[in-house]
């Protein structure tokens, strides 16, 4: 459920990307994901490809990377980056830790587009 909401908002940015430009569609969309979201590549592409059926995205090309997240350690008070999904232990006492993140779990970078 988290995954298509997170896929049909990628779609609409990747769509609203496009307009005011000159394409037909949307042919490639590069996309960041947050560490901290806990989701991966290949279930965004699959989500993506289902989101997009019917729009200009339809078969675009999902290029996926991953960007670390900020946590902060209960215990120490340590604020660190990681990208392990839950962050990991605290580098400094090897406690839990919370995520910092306030920011959505995926973004659209940039597209890619078949110009008319």
């Amino acid at each position: 459920m988290h995954e298509m909401r997170t896929a049909r908002r990628l779609v609409d940015e990747a769509v609203d990307l496009m307009a005011g430009e000159r394409a037909e569609r949307v042919t490639d969309v590069e996309v960041v994901l947050c560490s901290a979201a806990r989701l991966t590549a290949e279930s965004v592409r699959q989500h993506f490809a289902l989101a997009a059926h019917g729009t200009p995205a339809e078969g675009a090309t999902l290029h996926v990377s991953l960007a670390p997240s900020r946590y902060w350690c209960v215990d120490c008070a340590f604020e660190f980056s990681s990208l392990a999904p839950d962050g990991g232990a605290c580098p400094r006492c090897g406690r839990g830790v919370l995520s910092l993140e306030r920011e959505t779990a995926a973004h659209v970078a940039s597209i890619g587009l078949a110009v008319r």
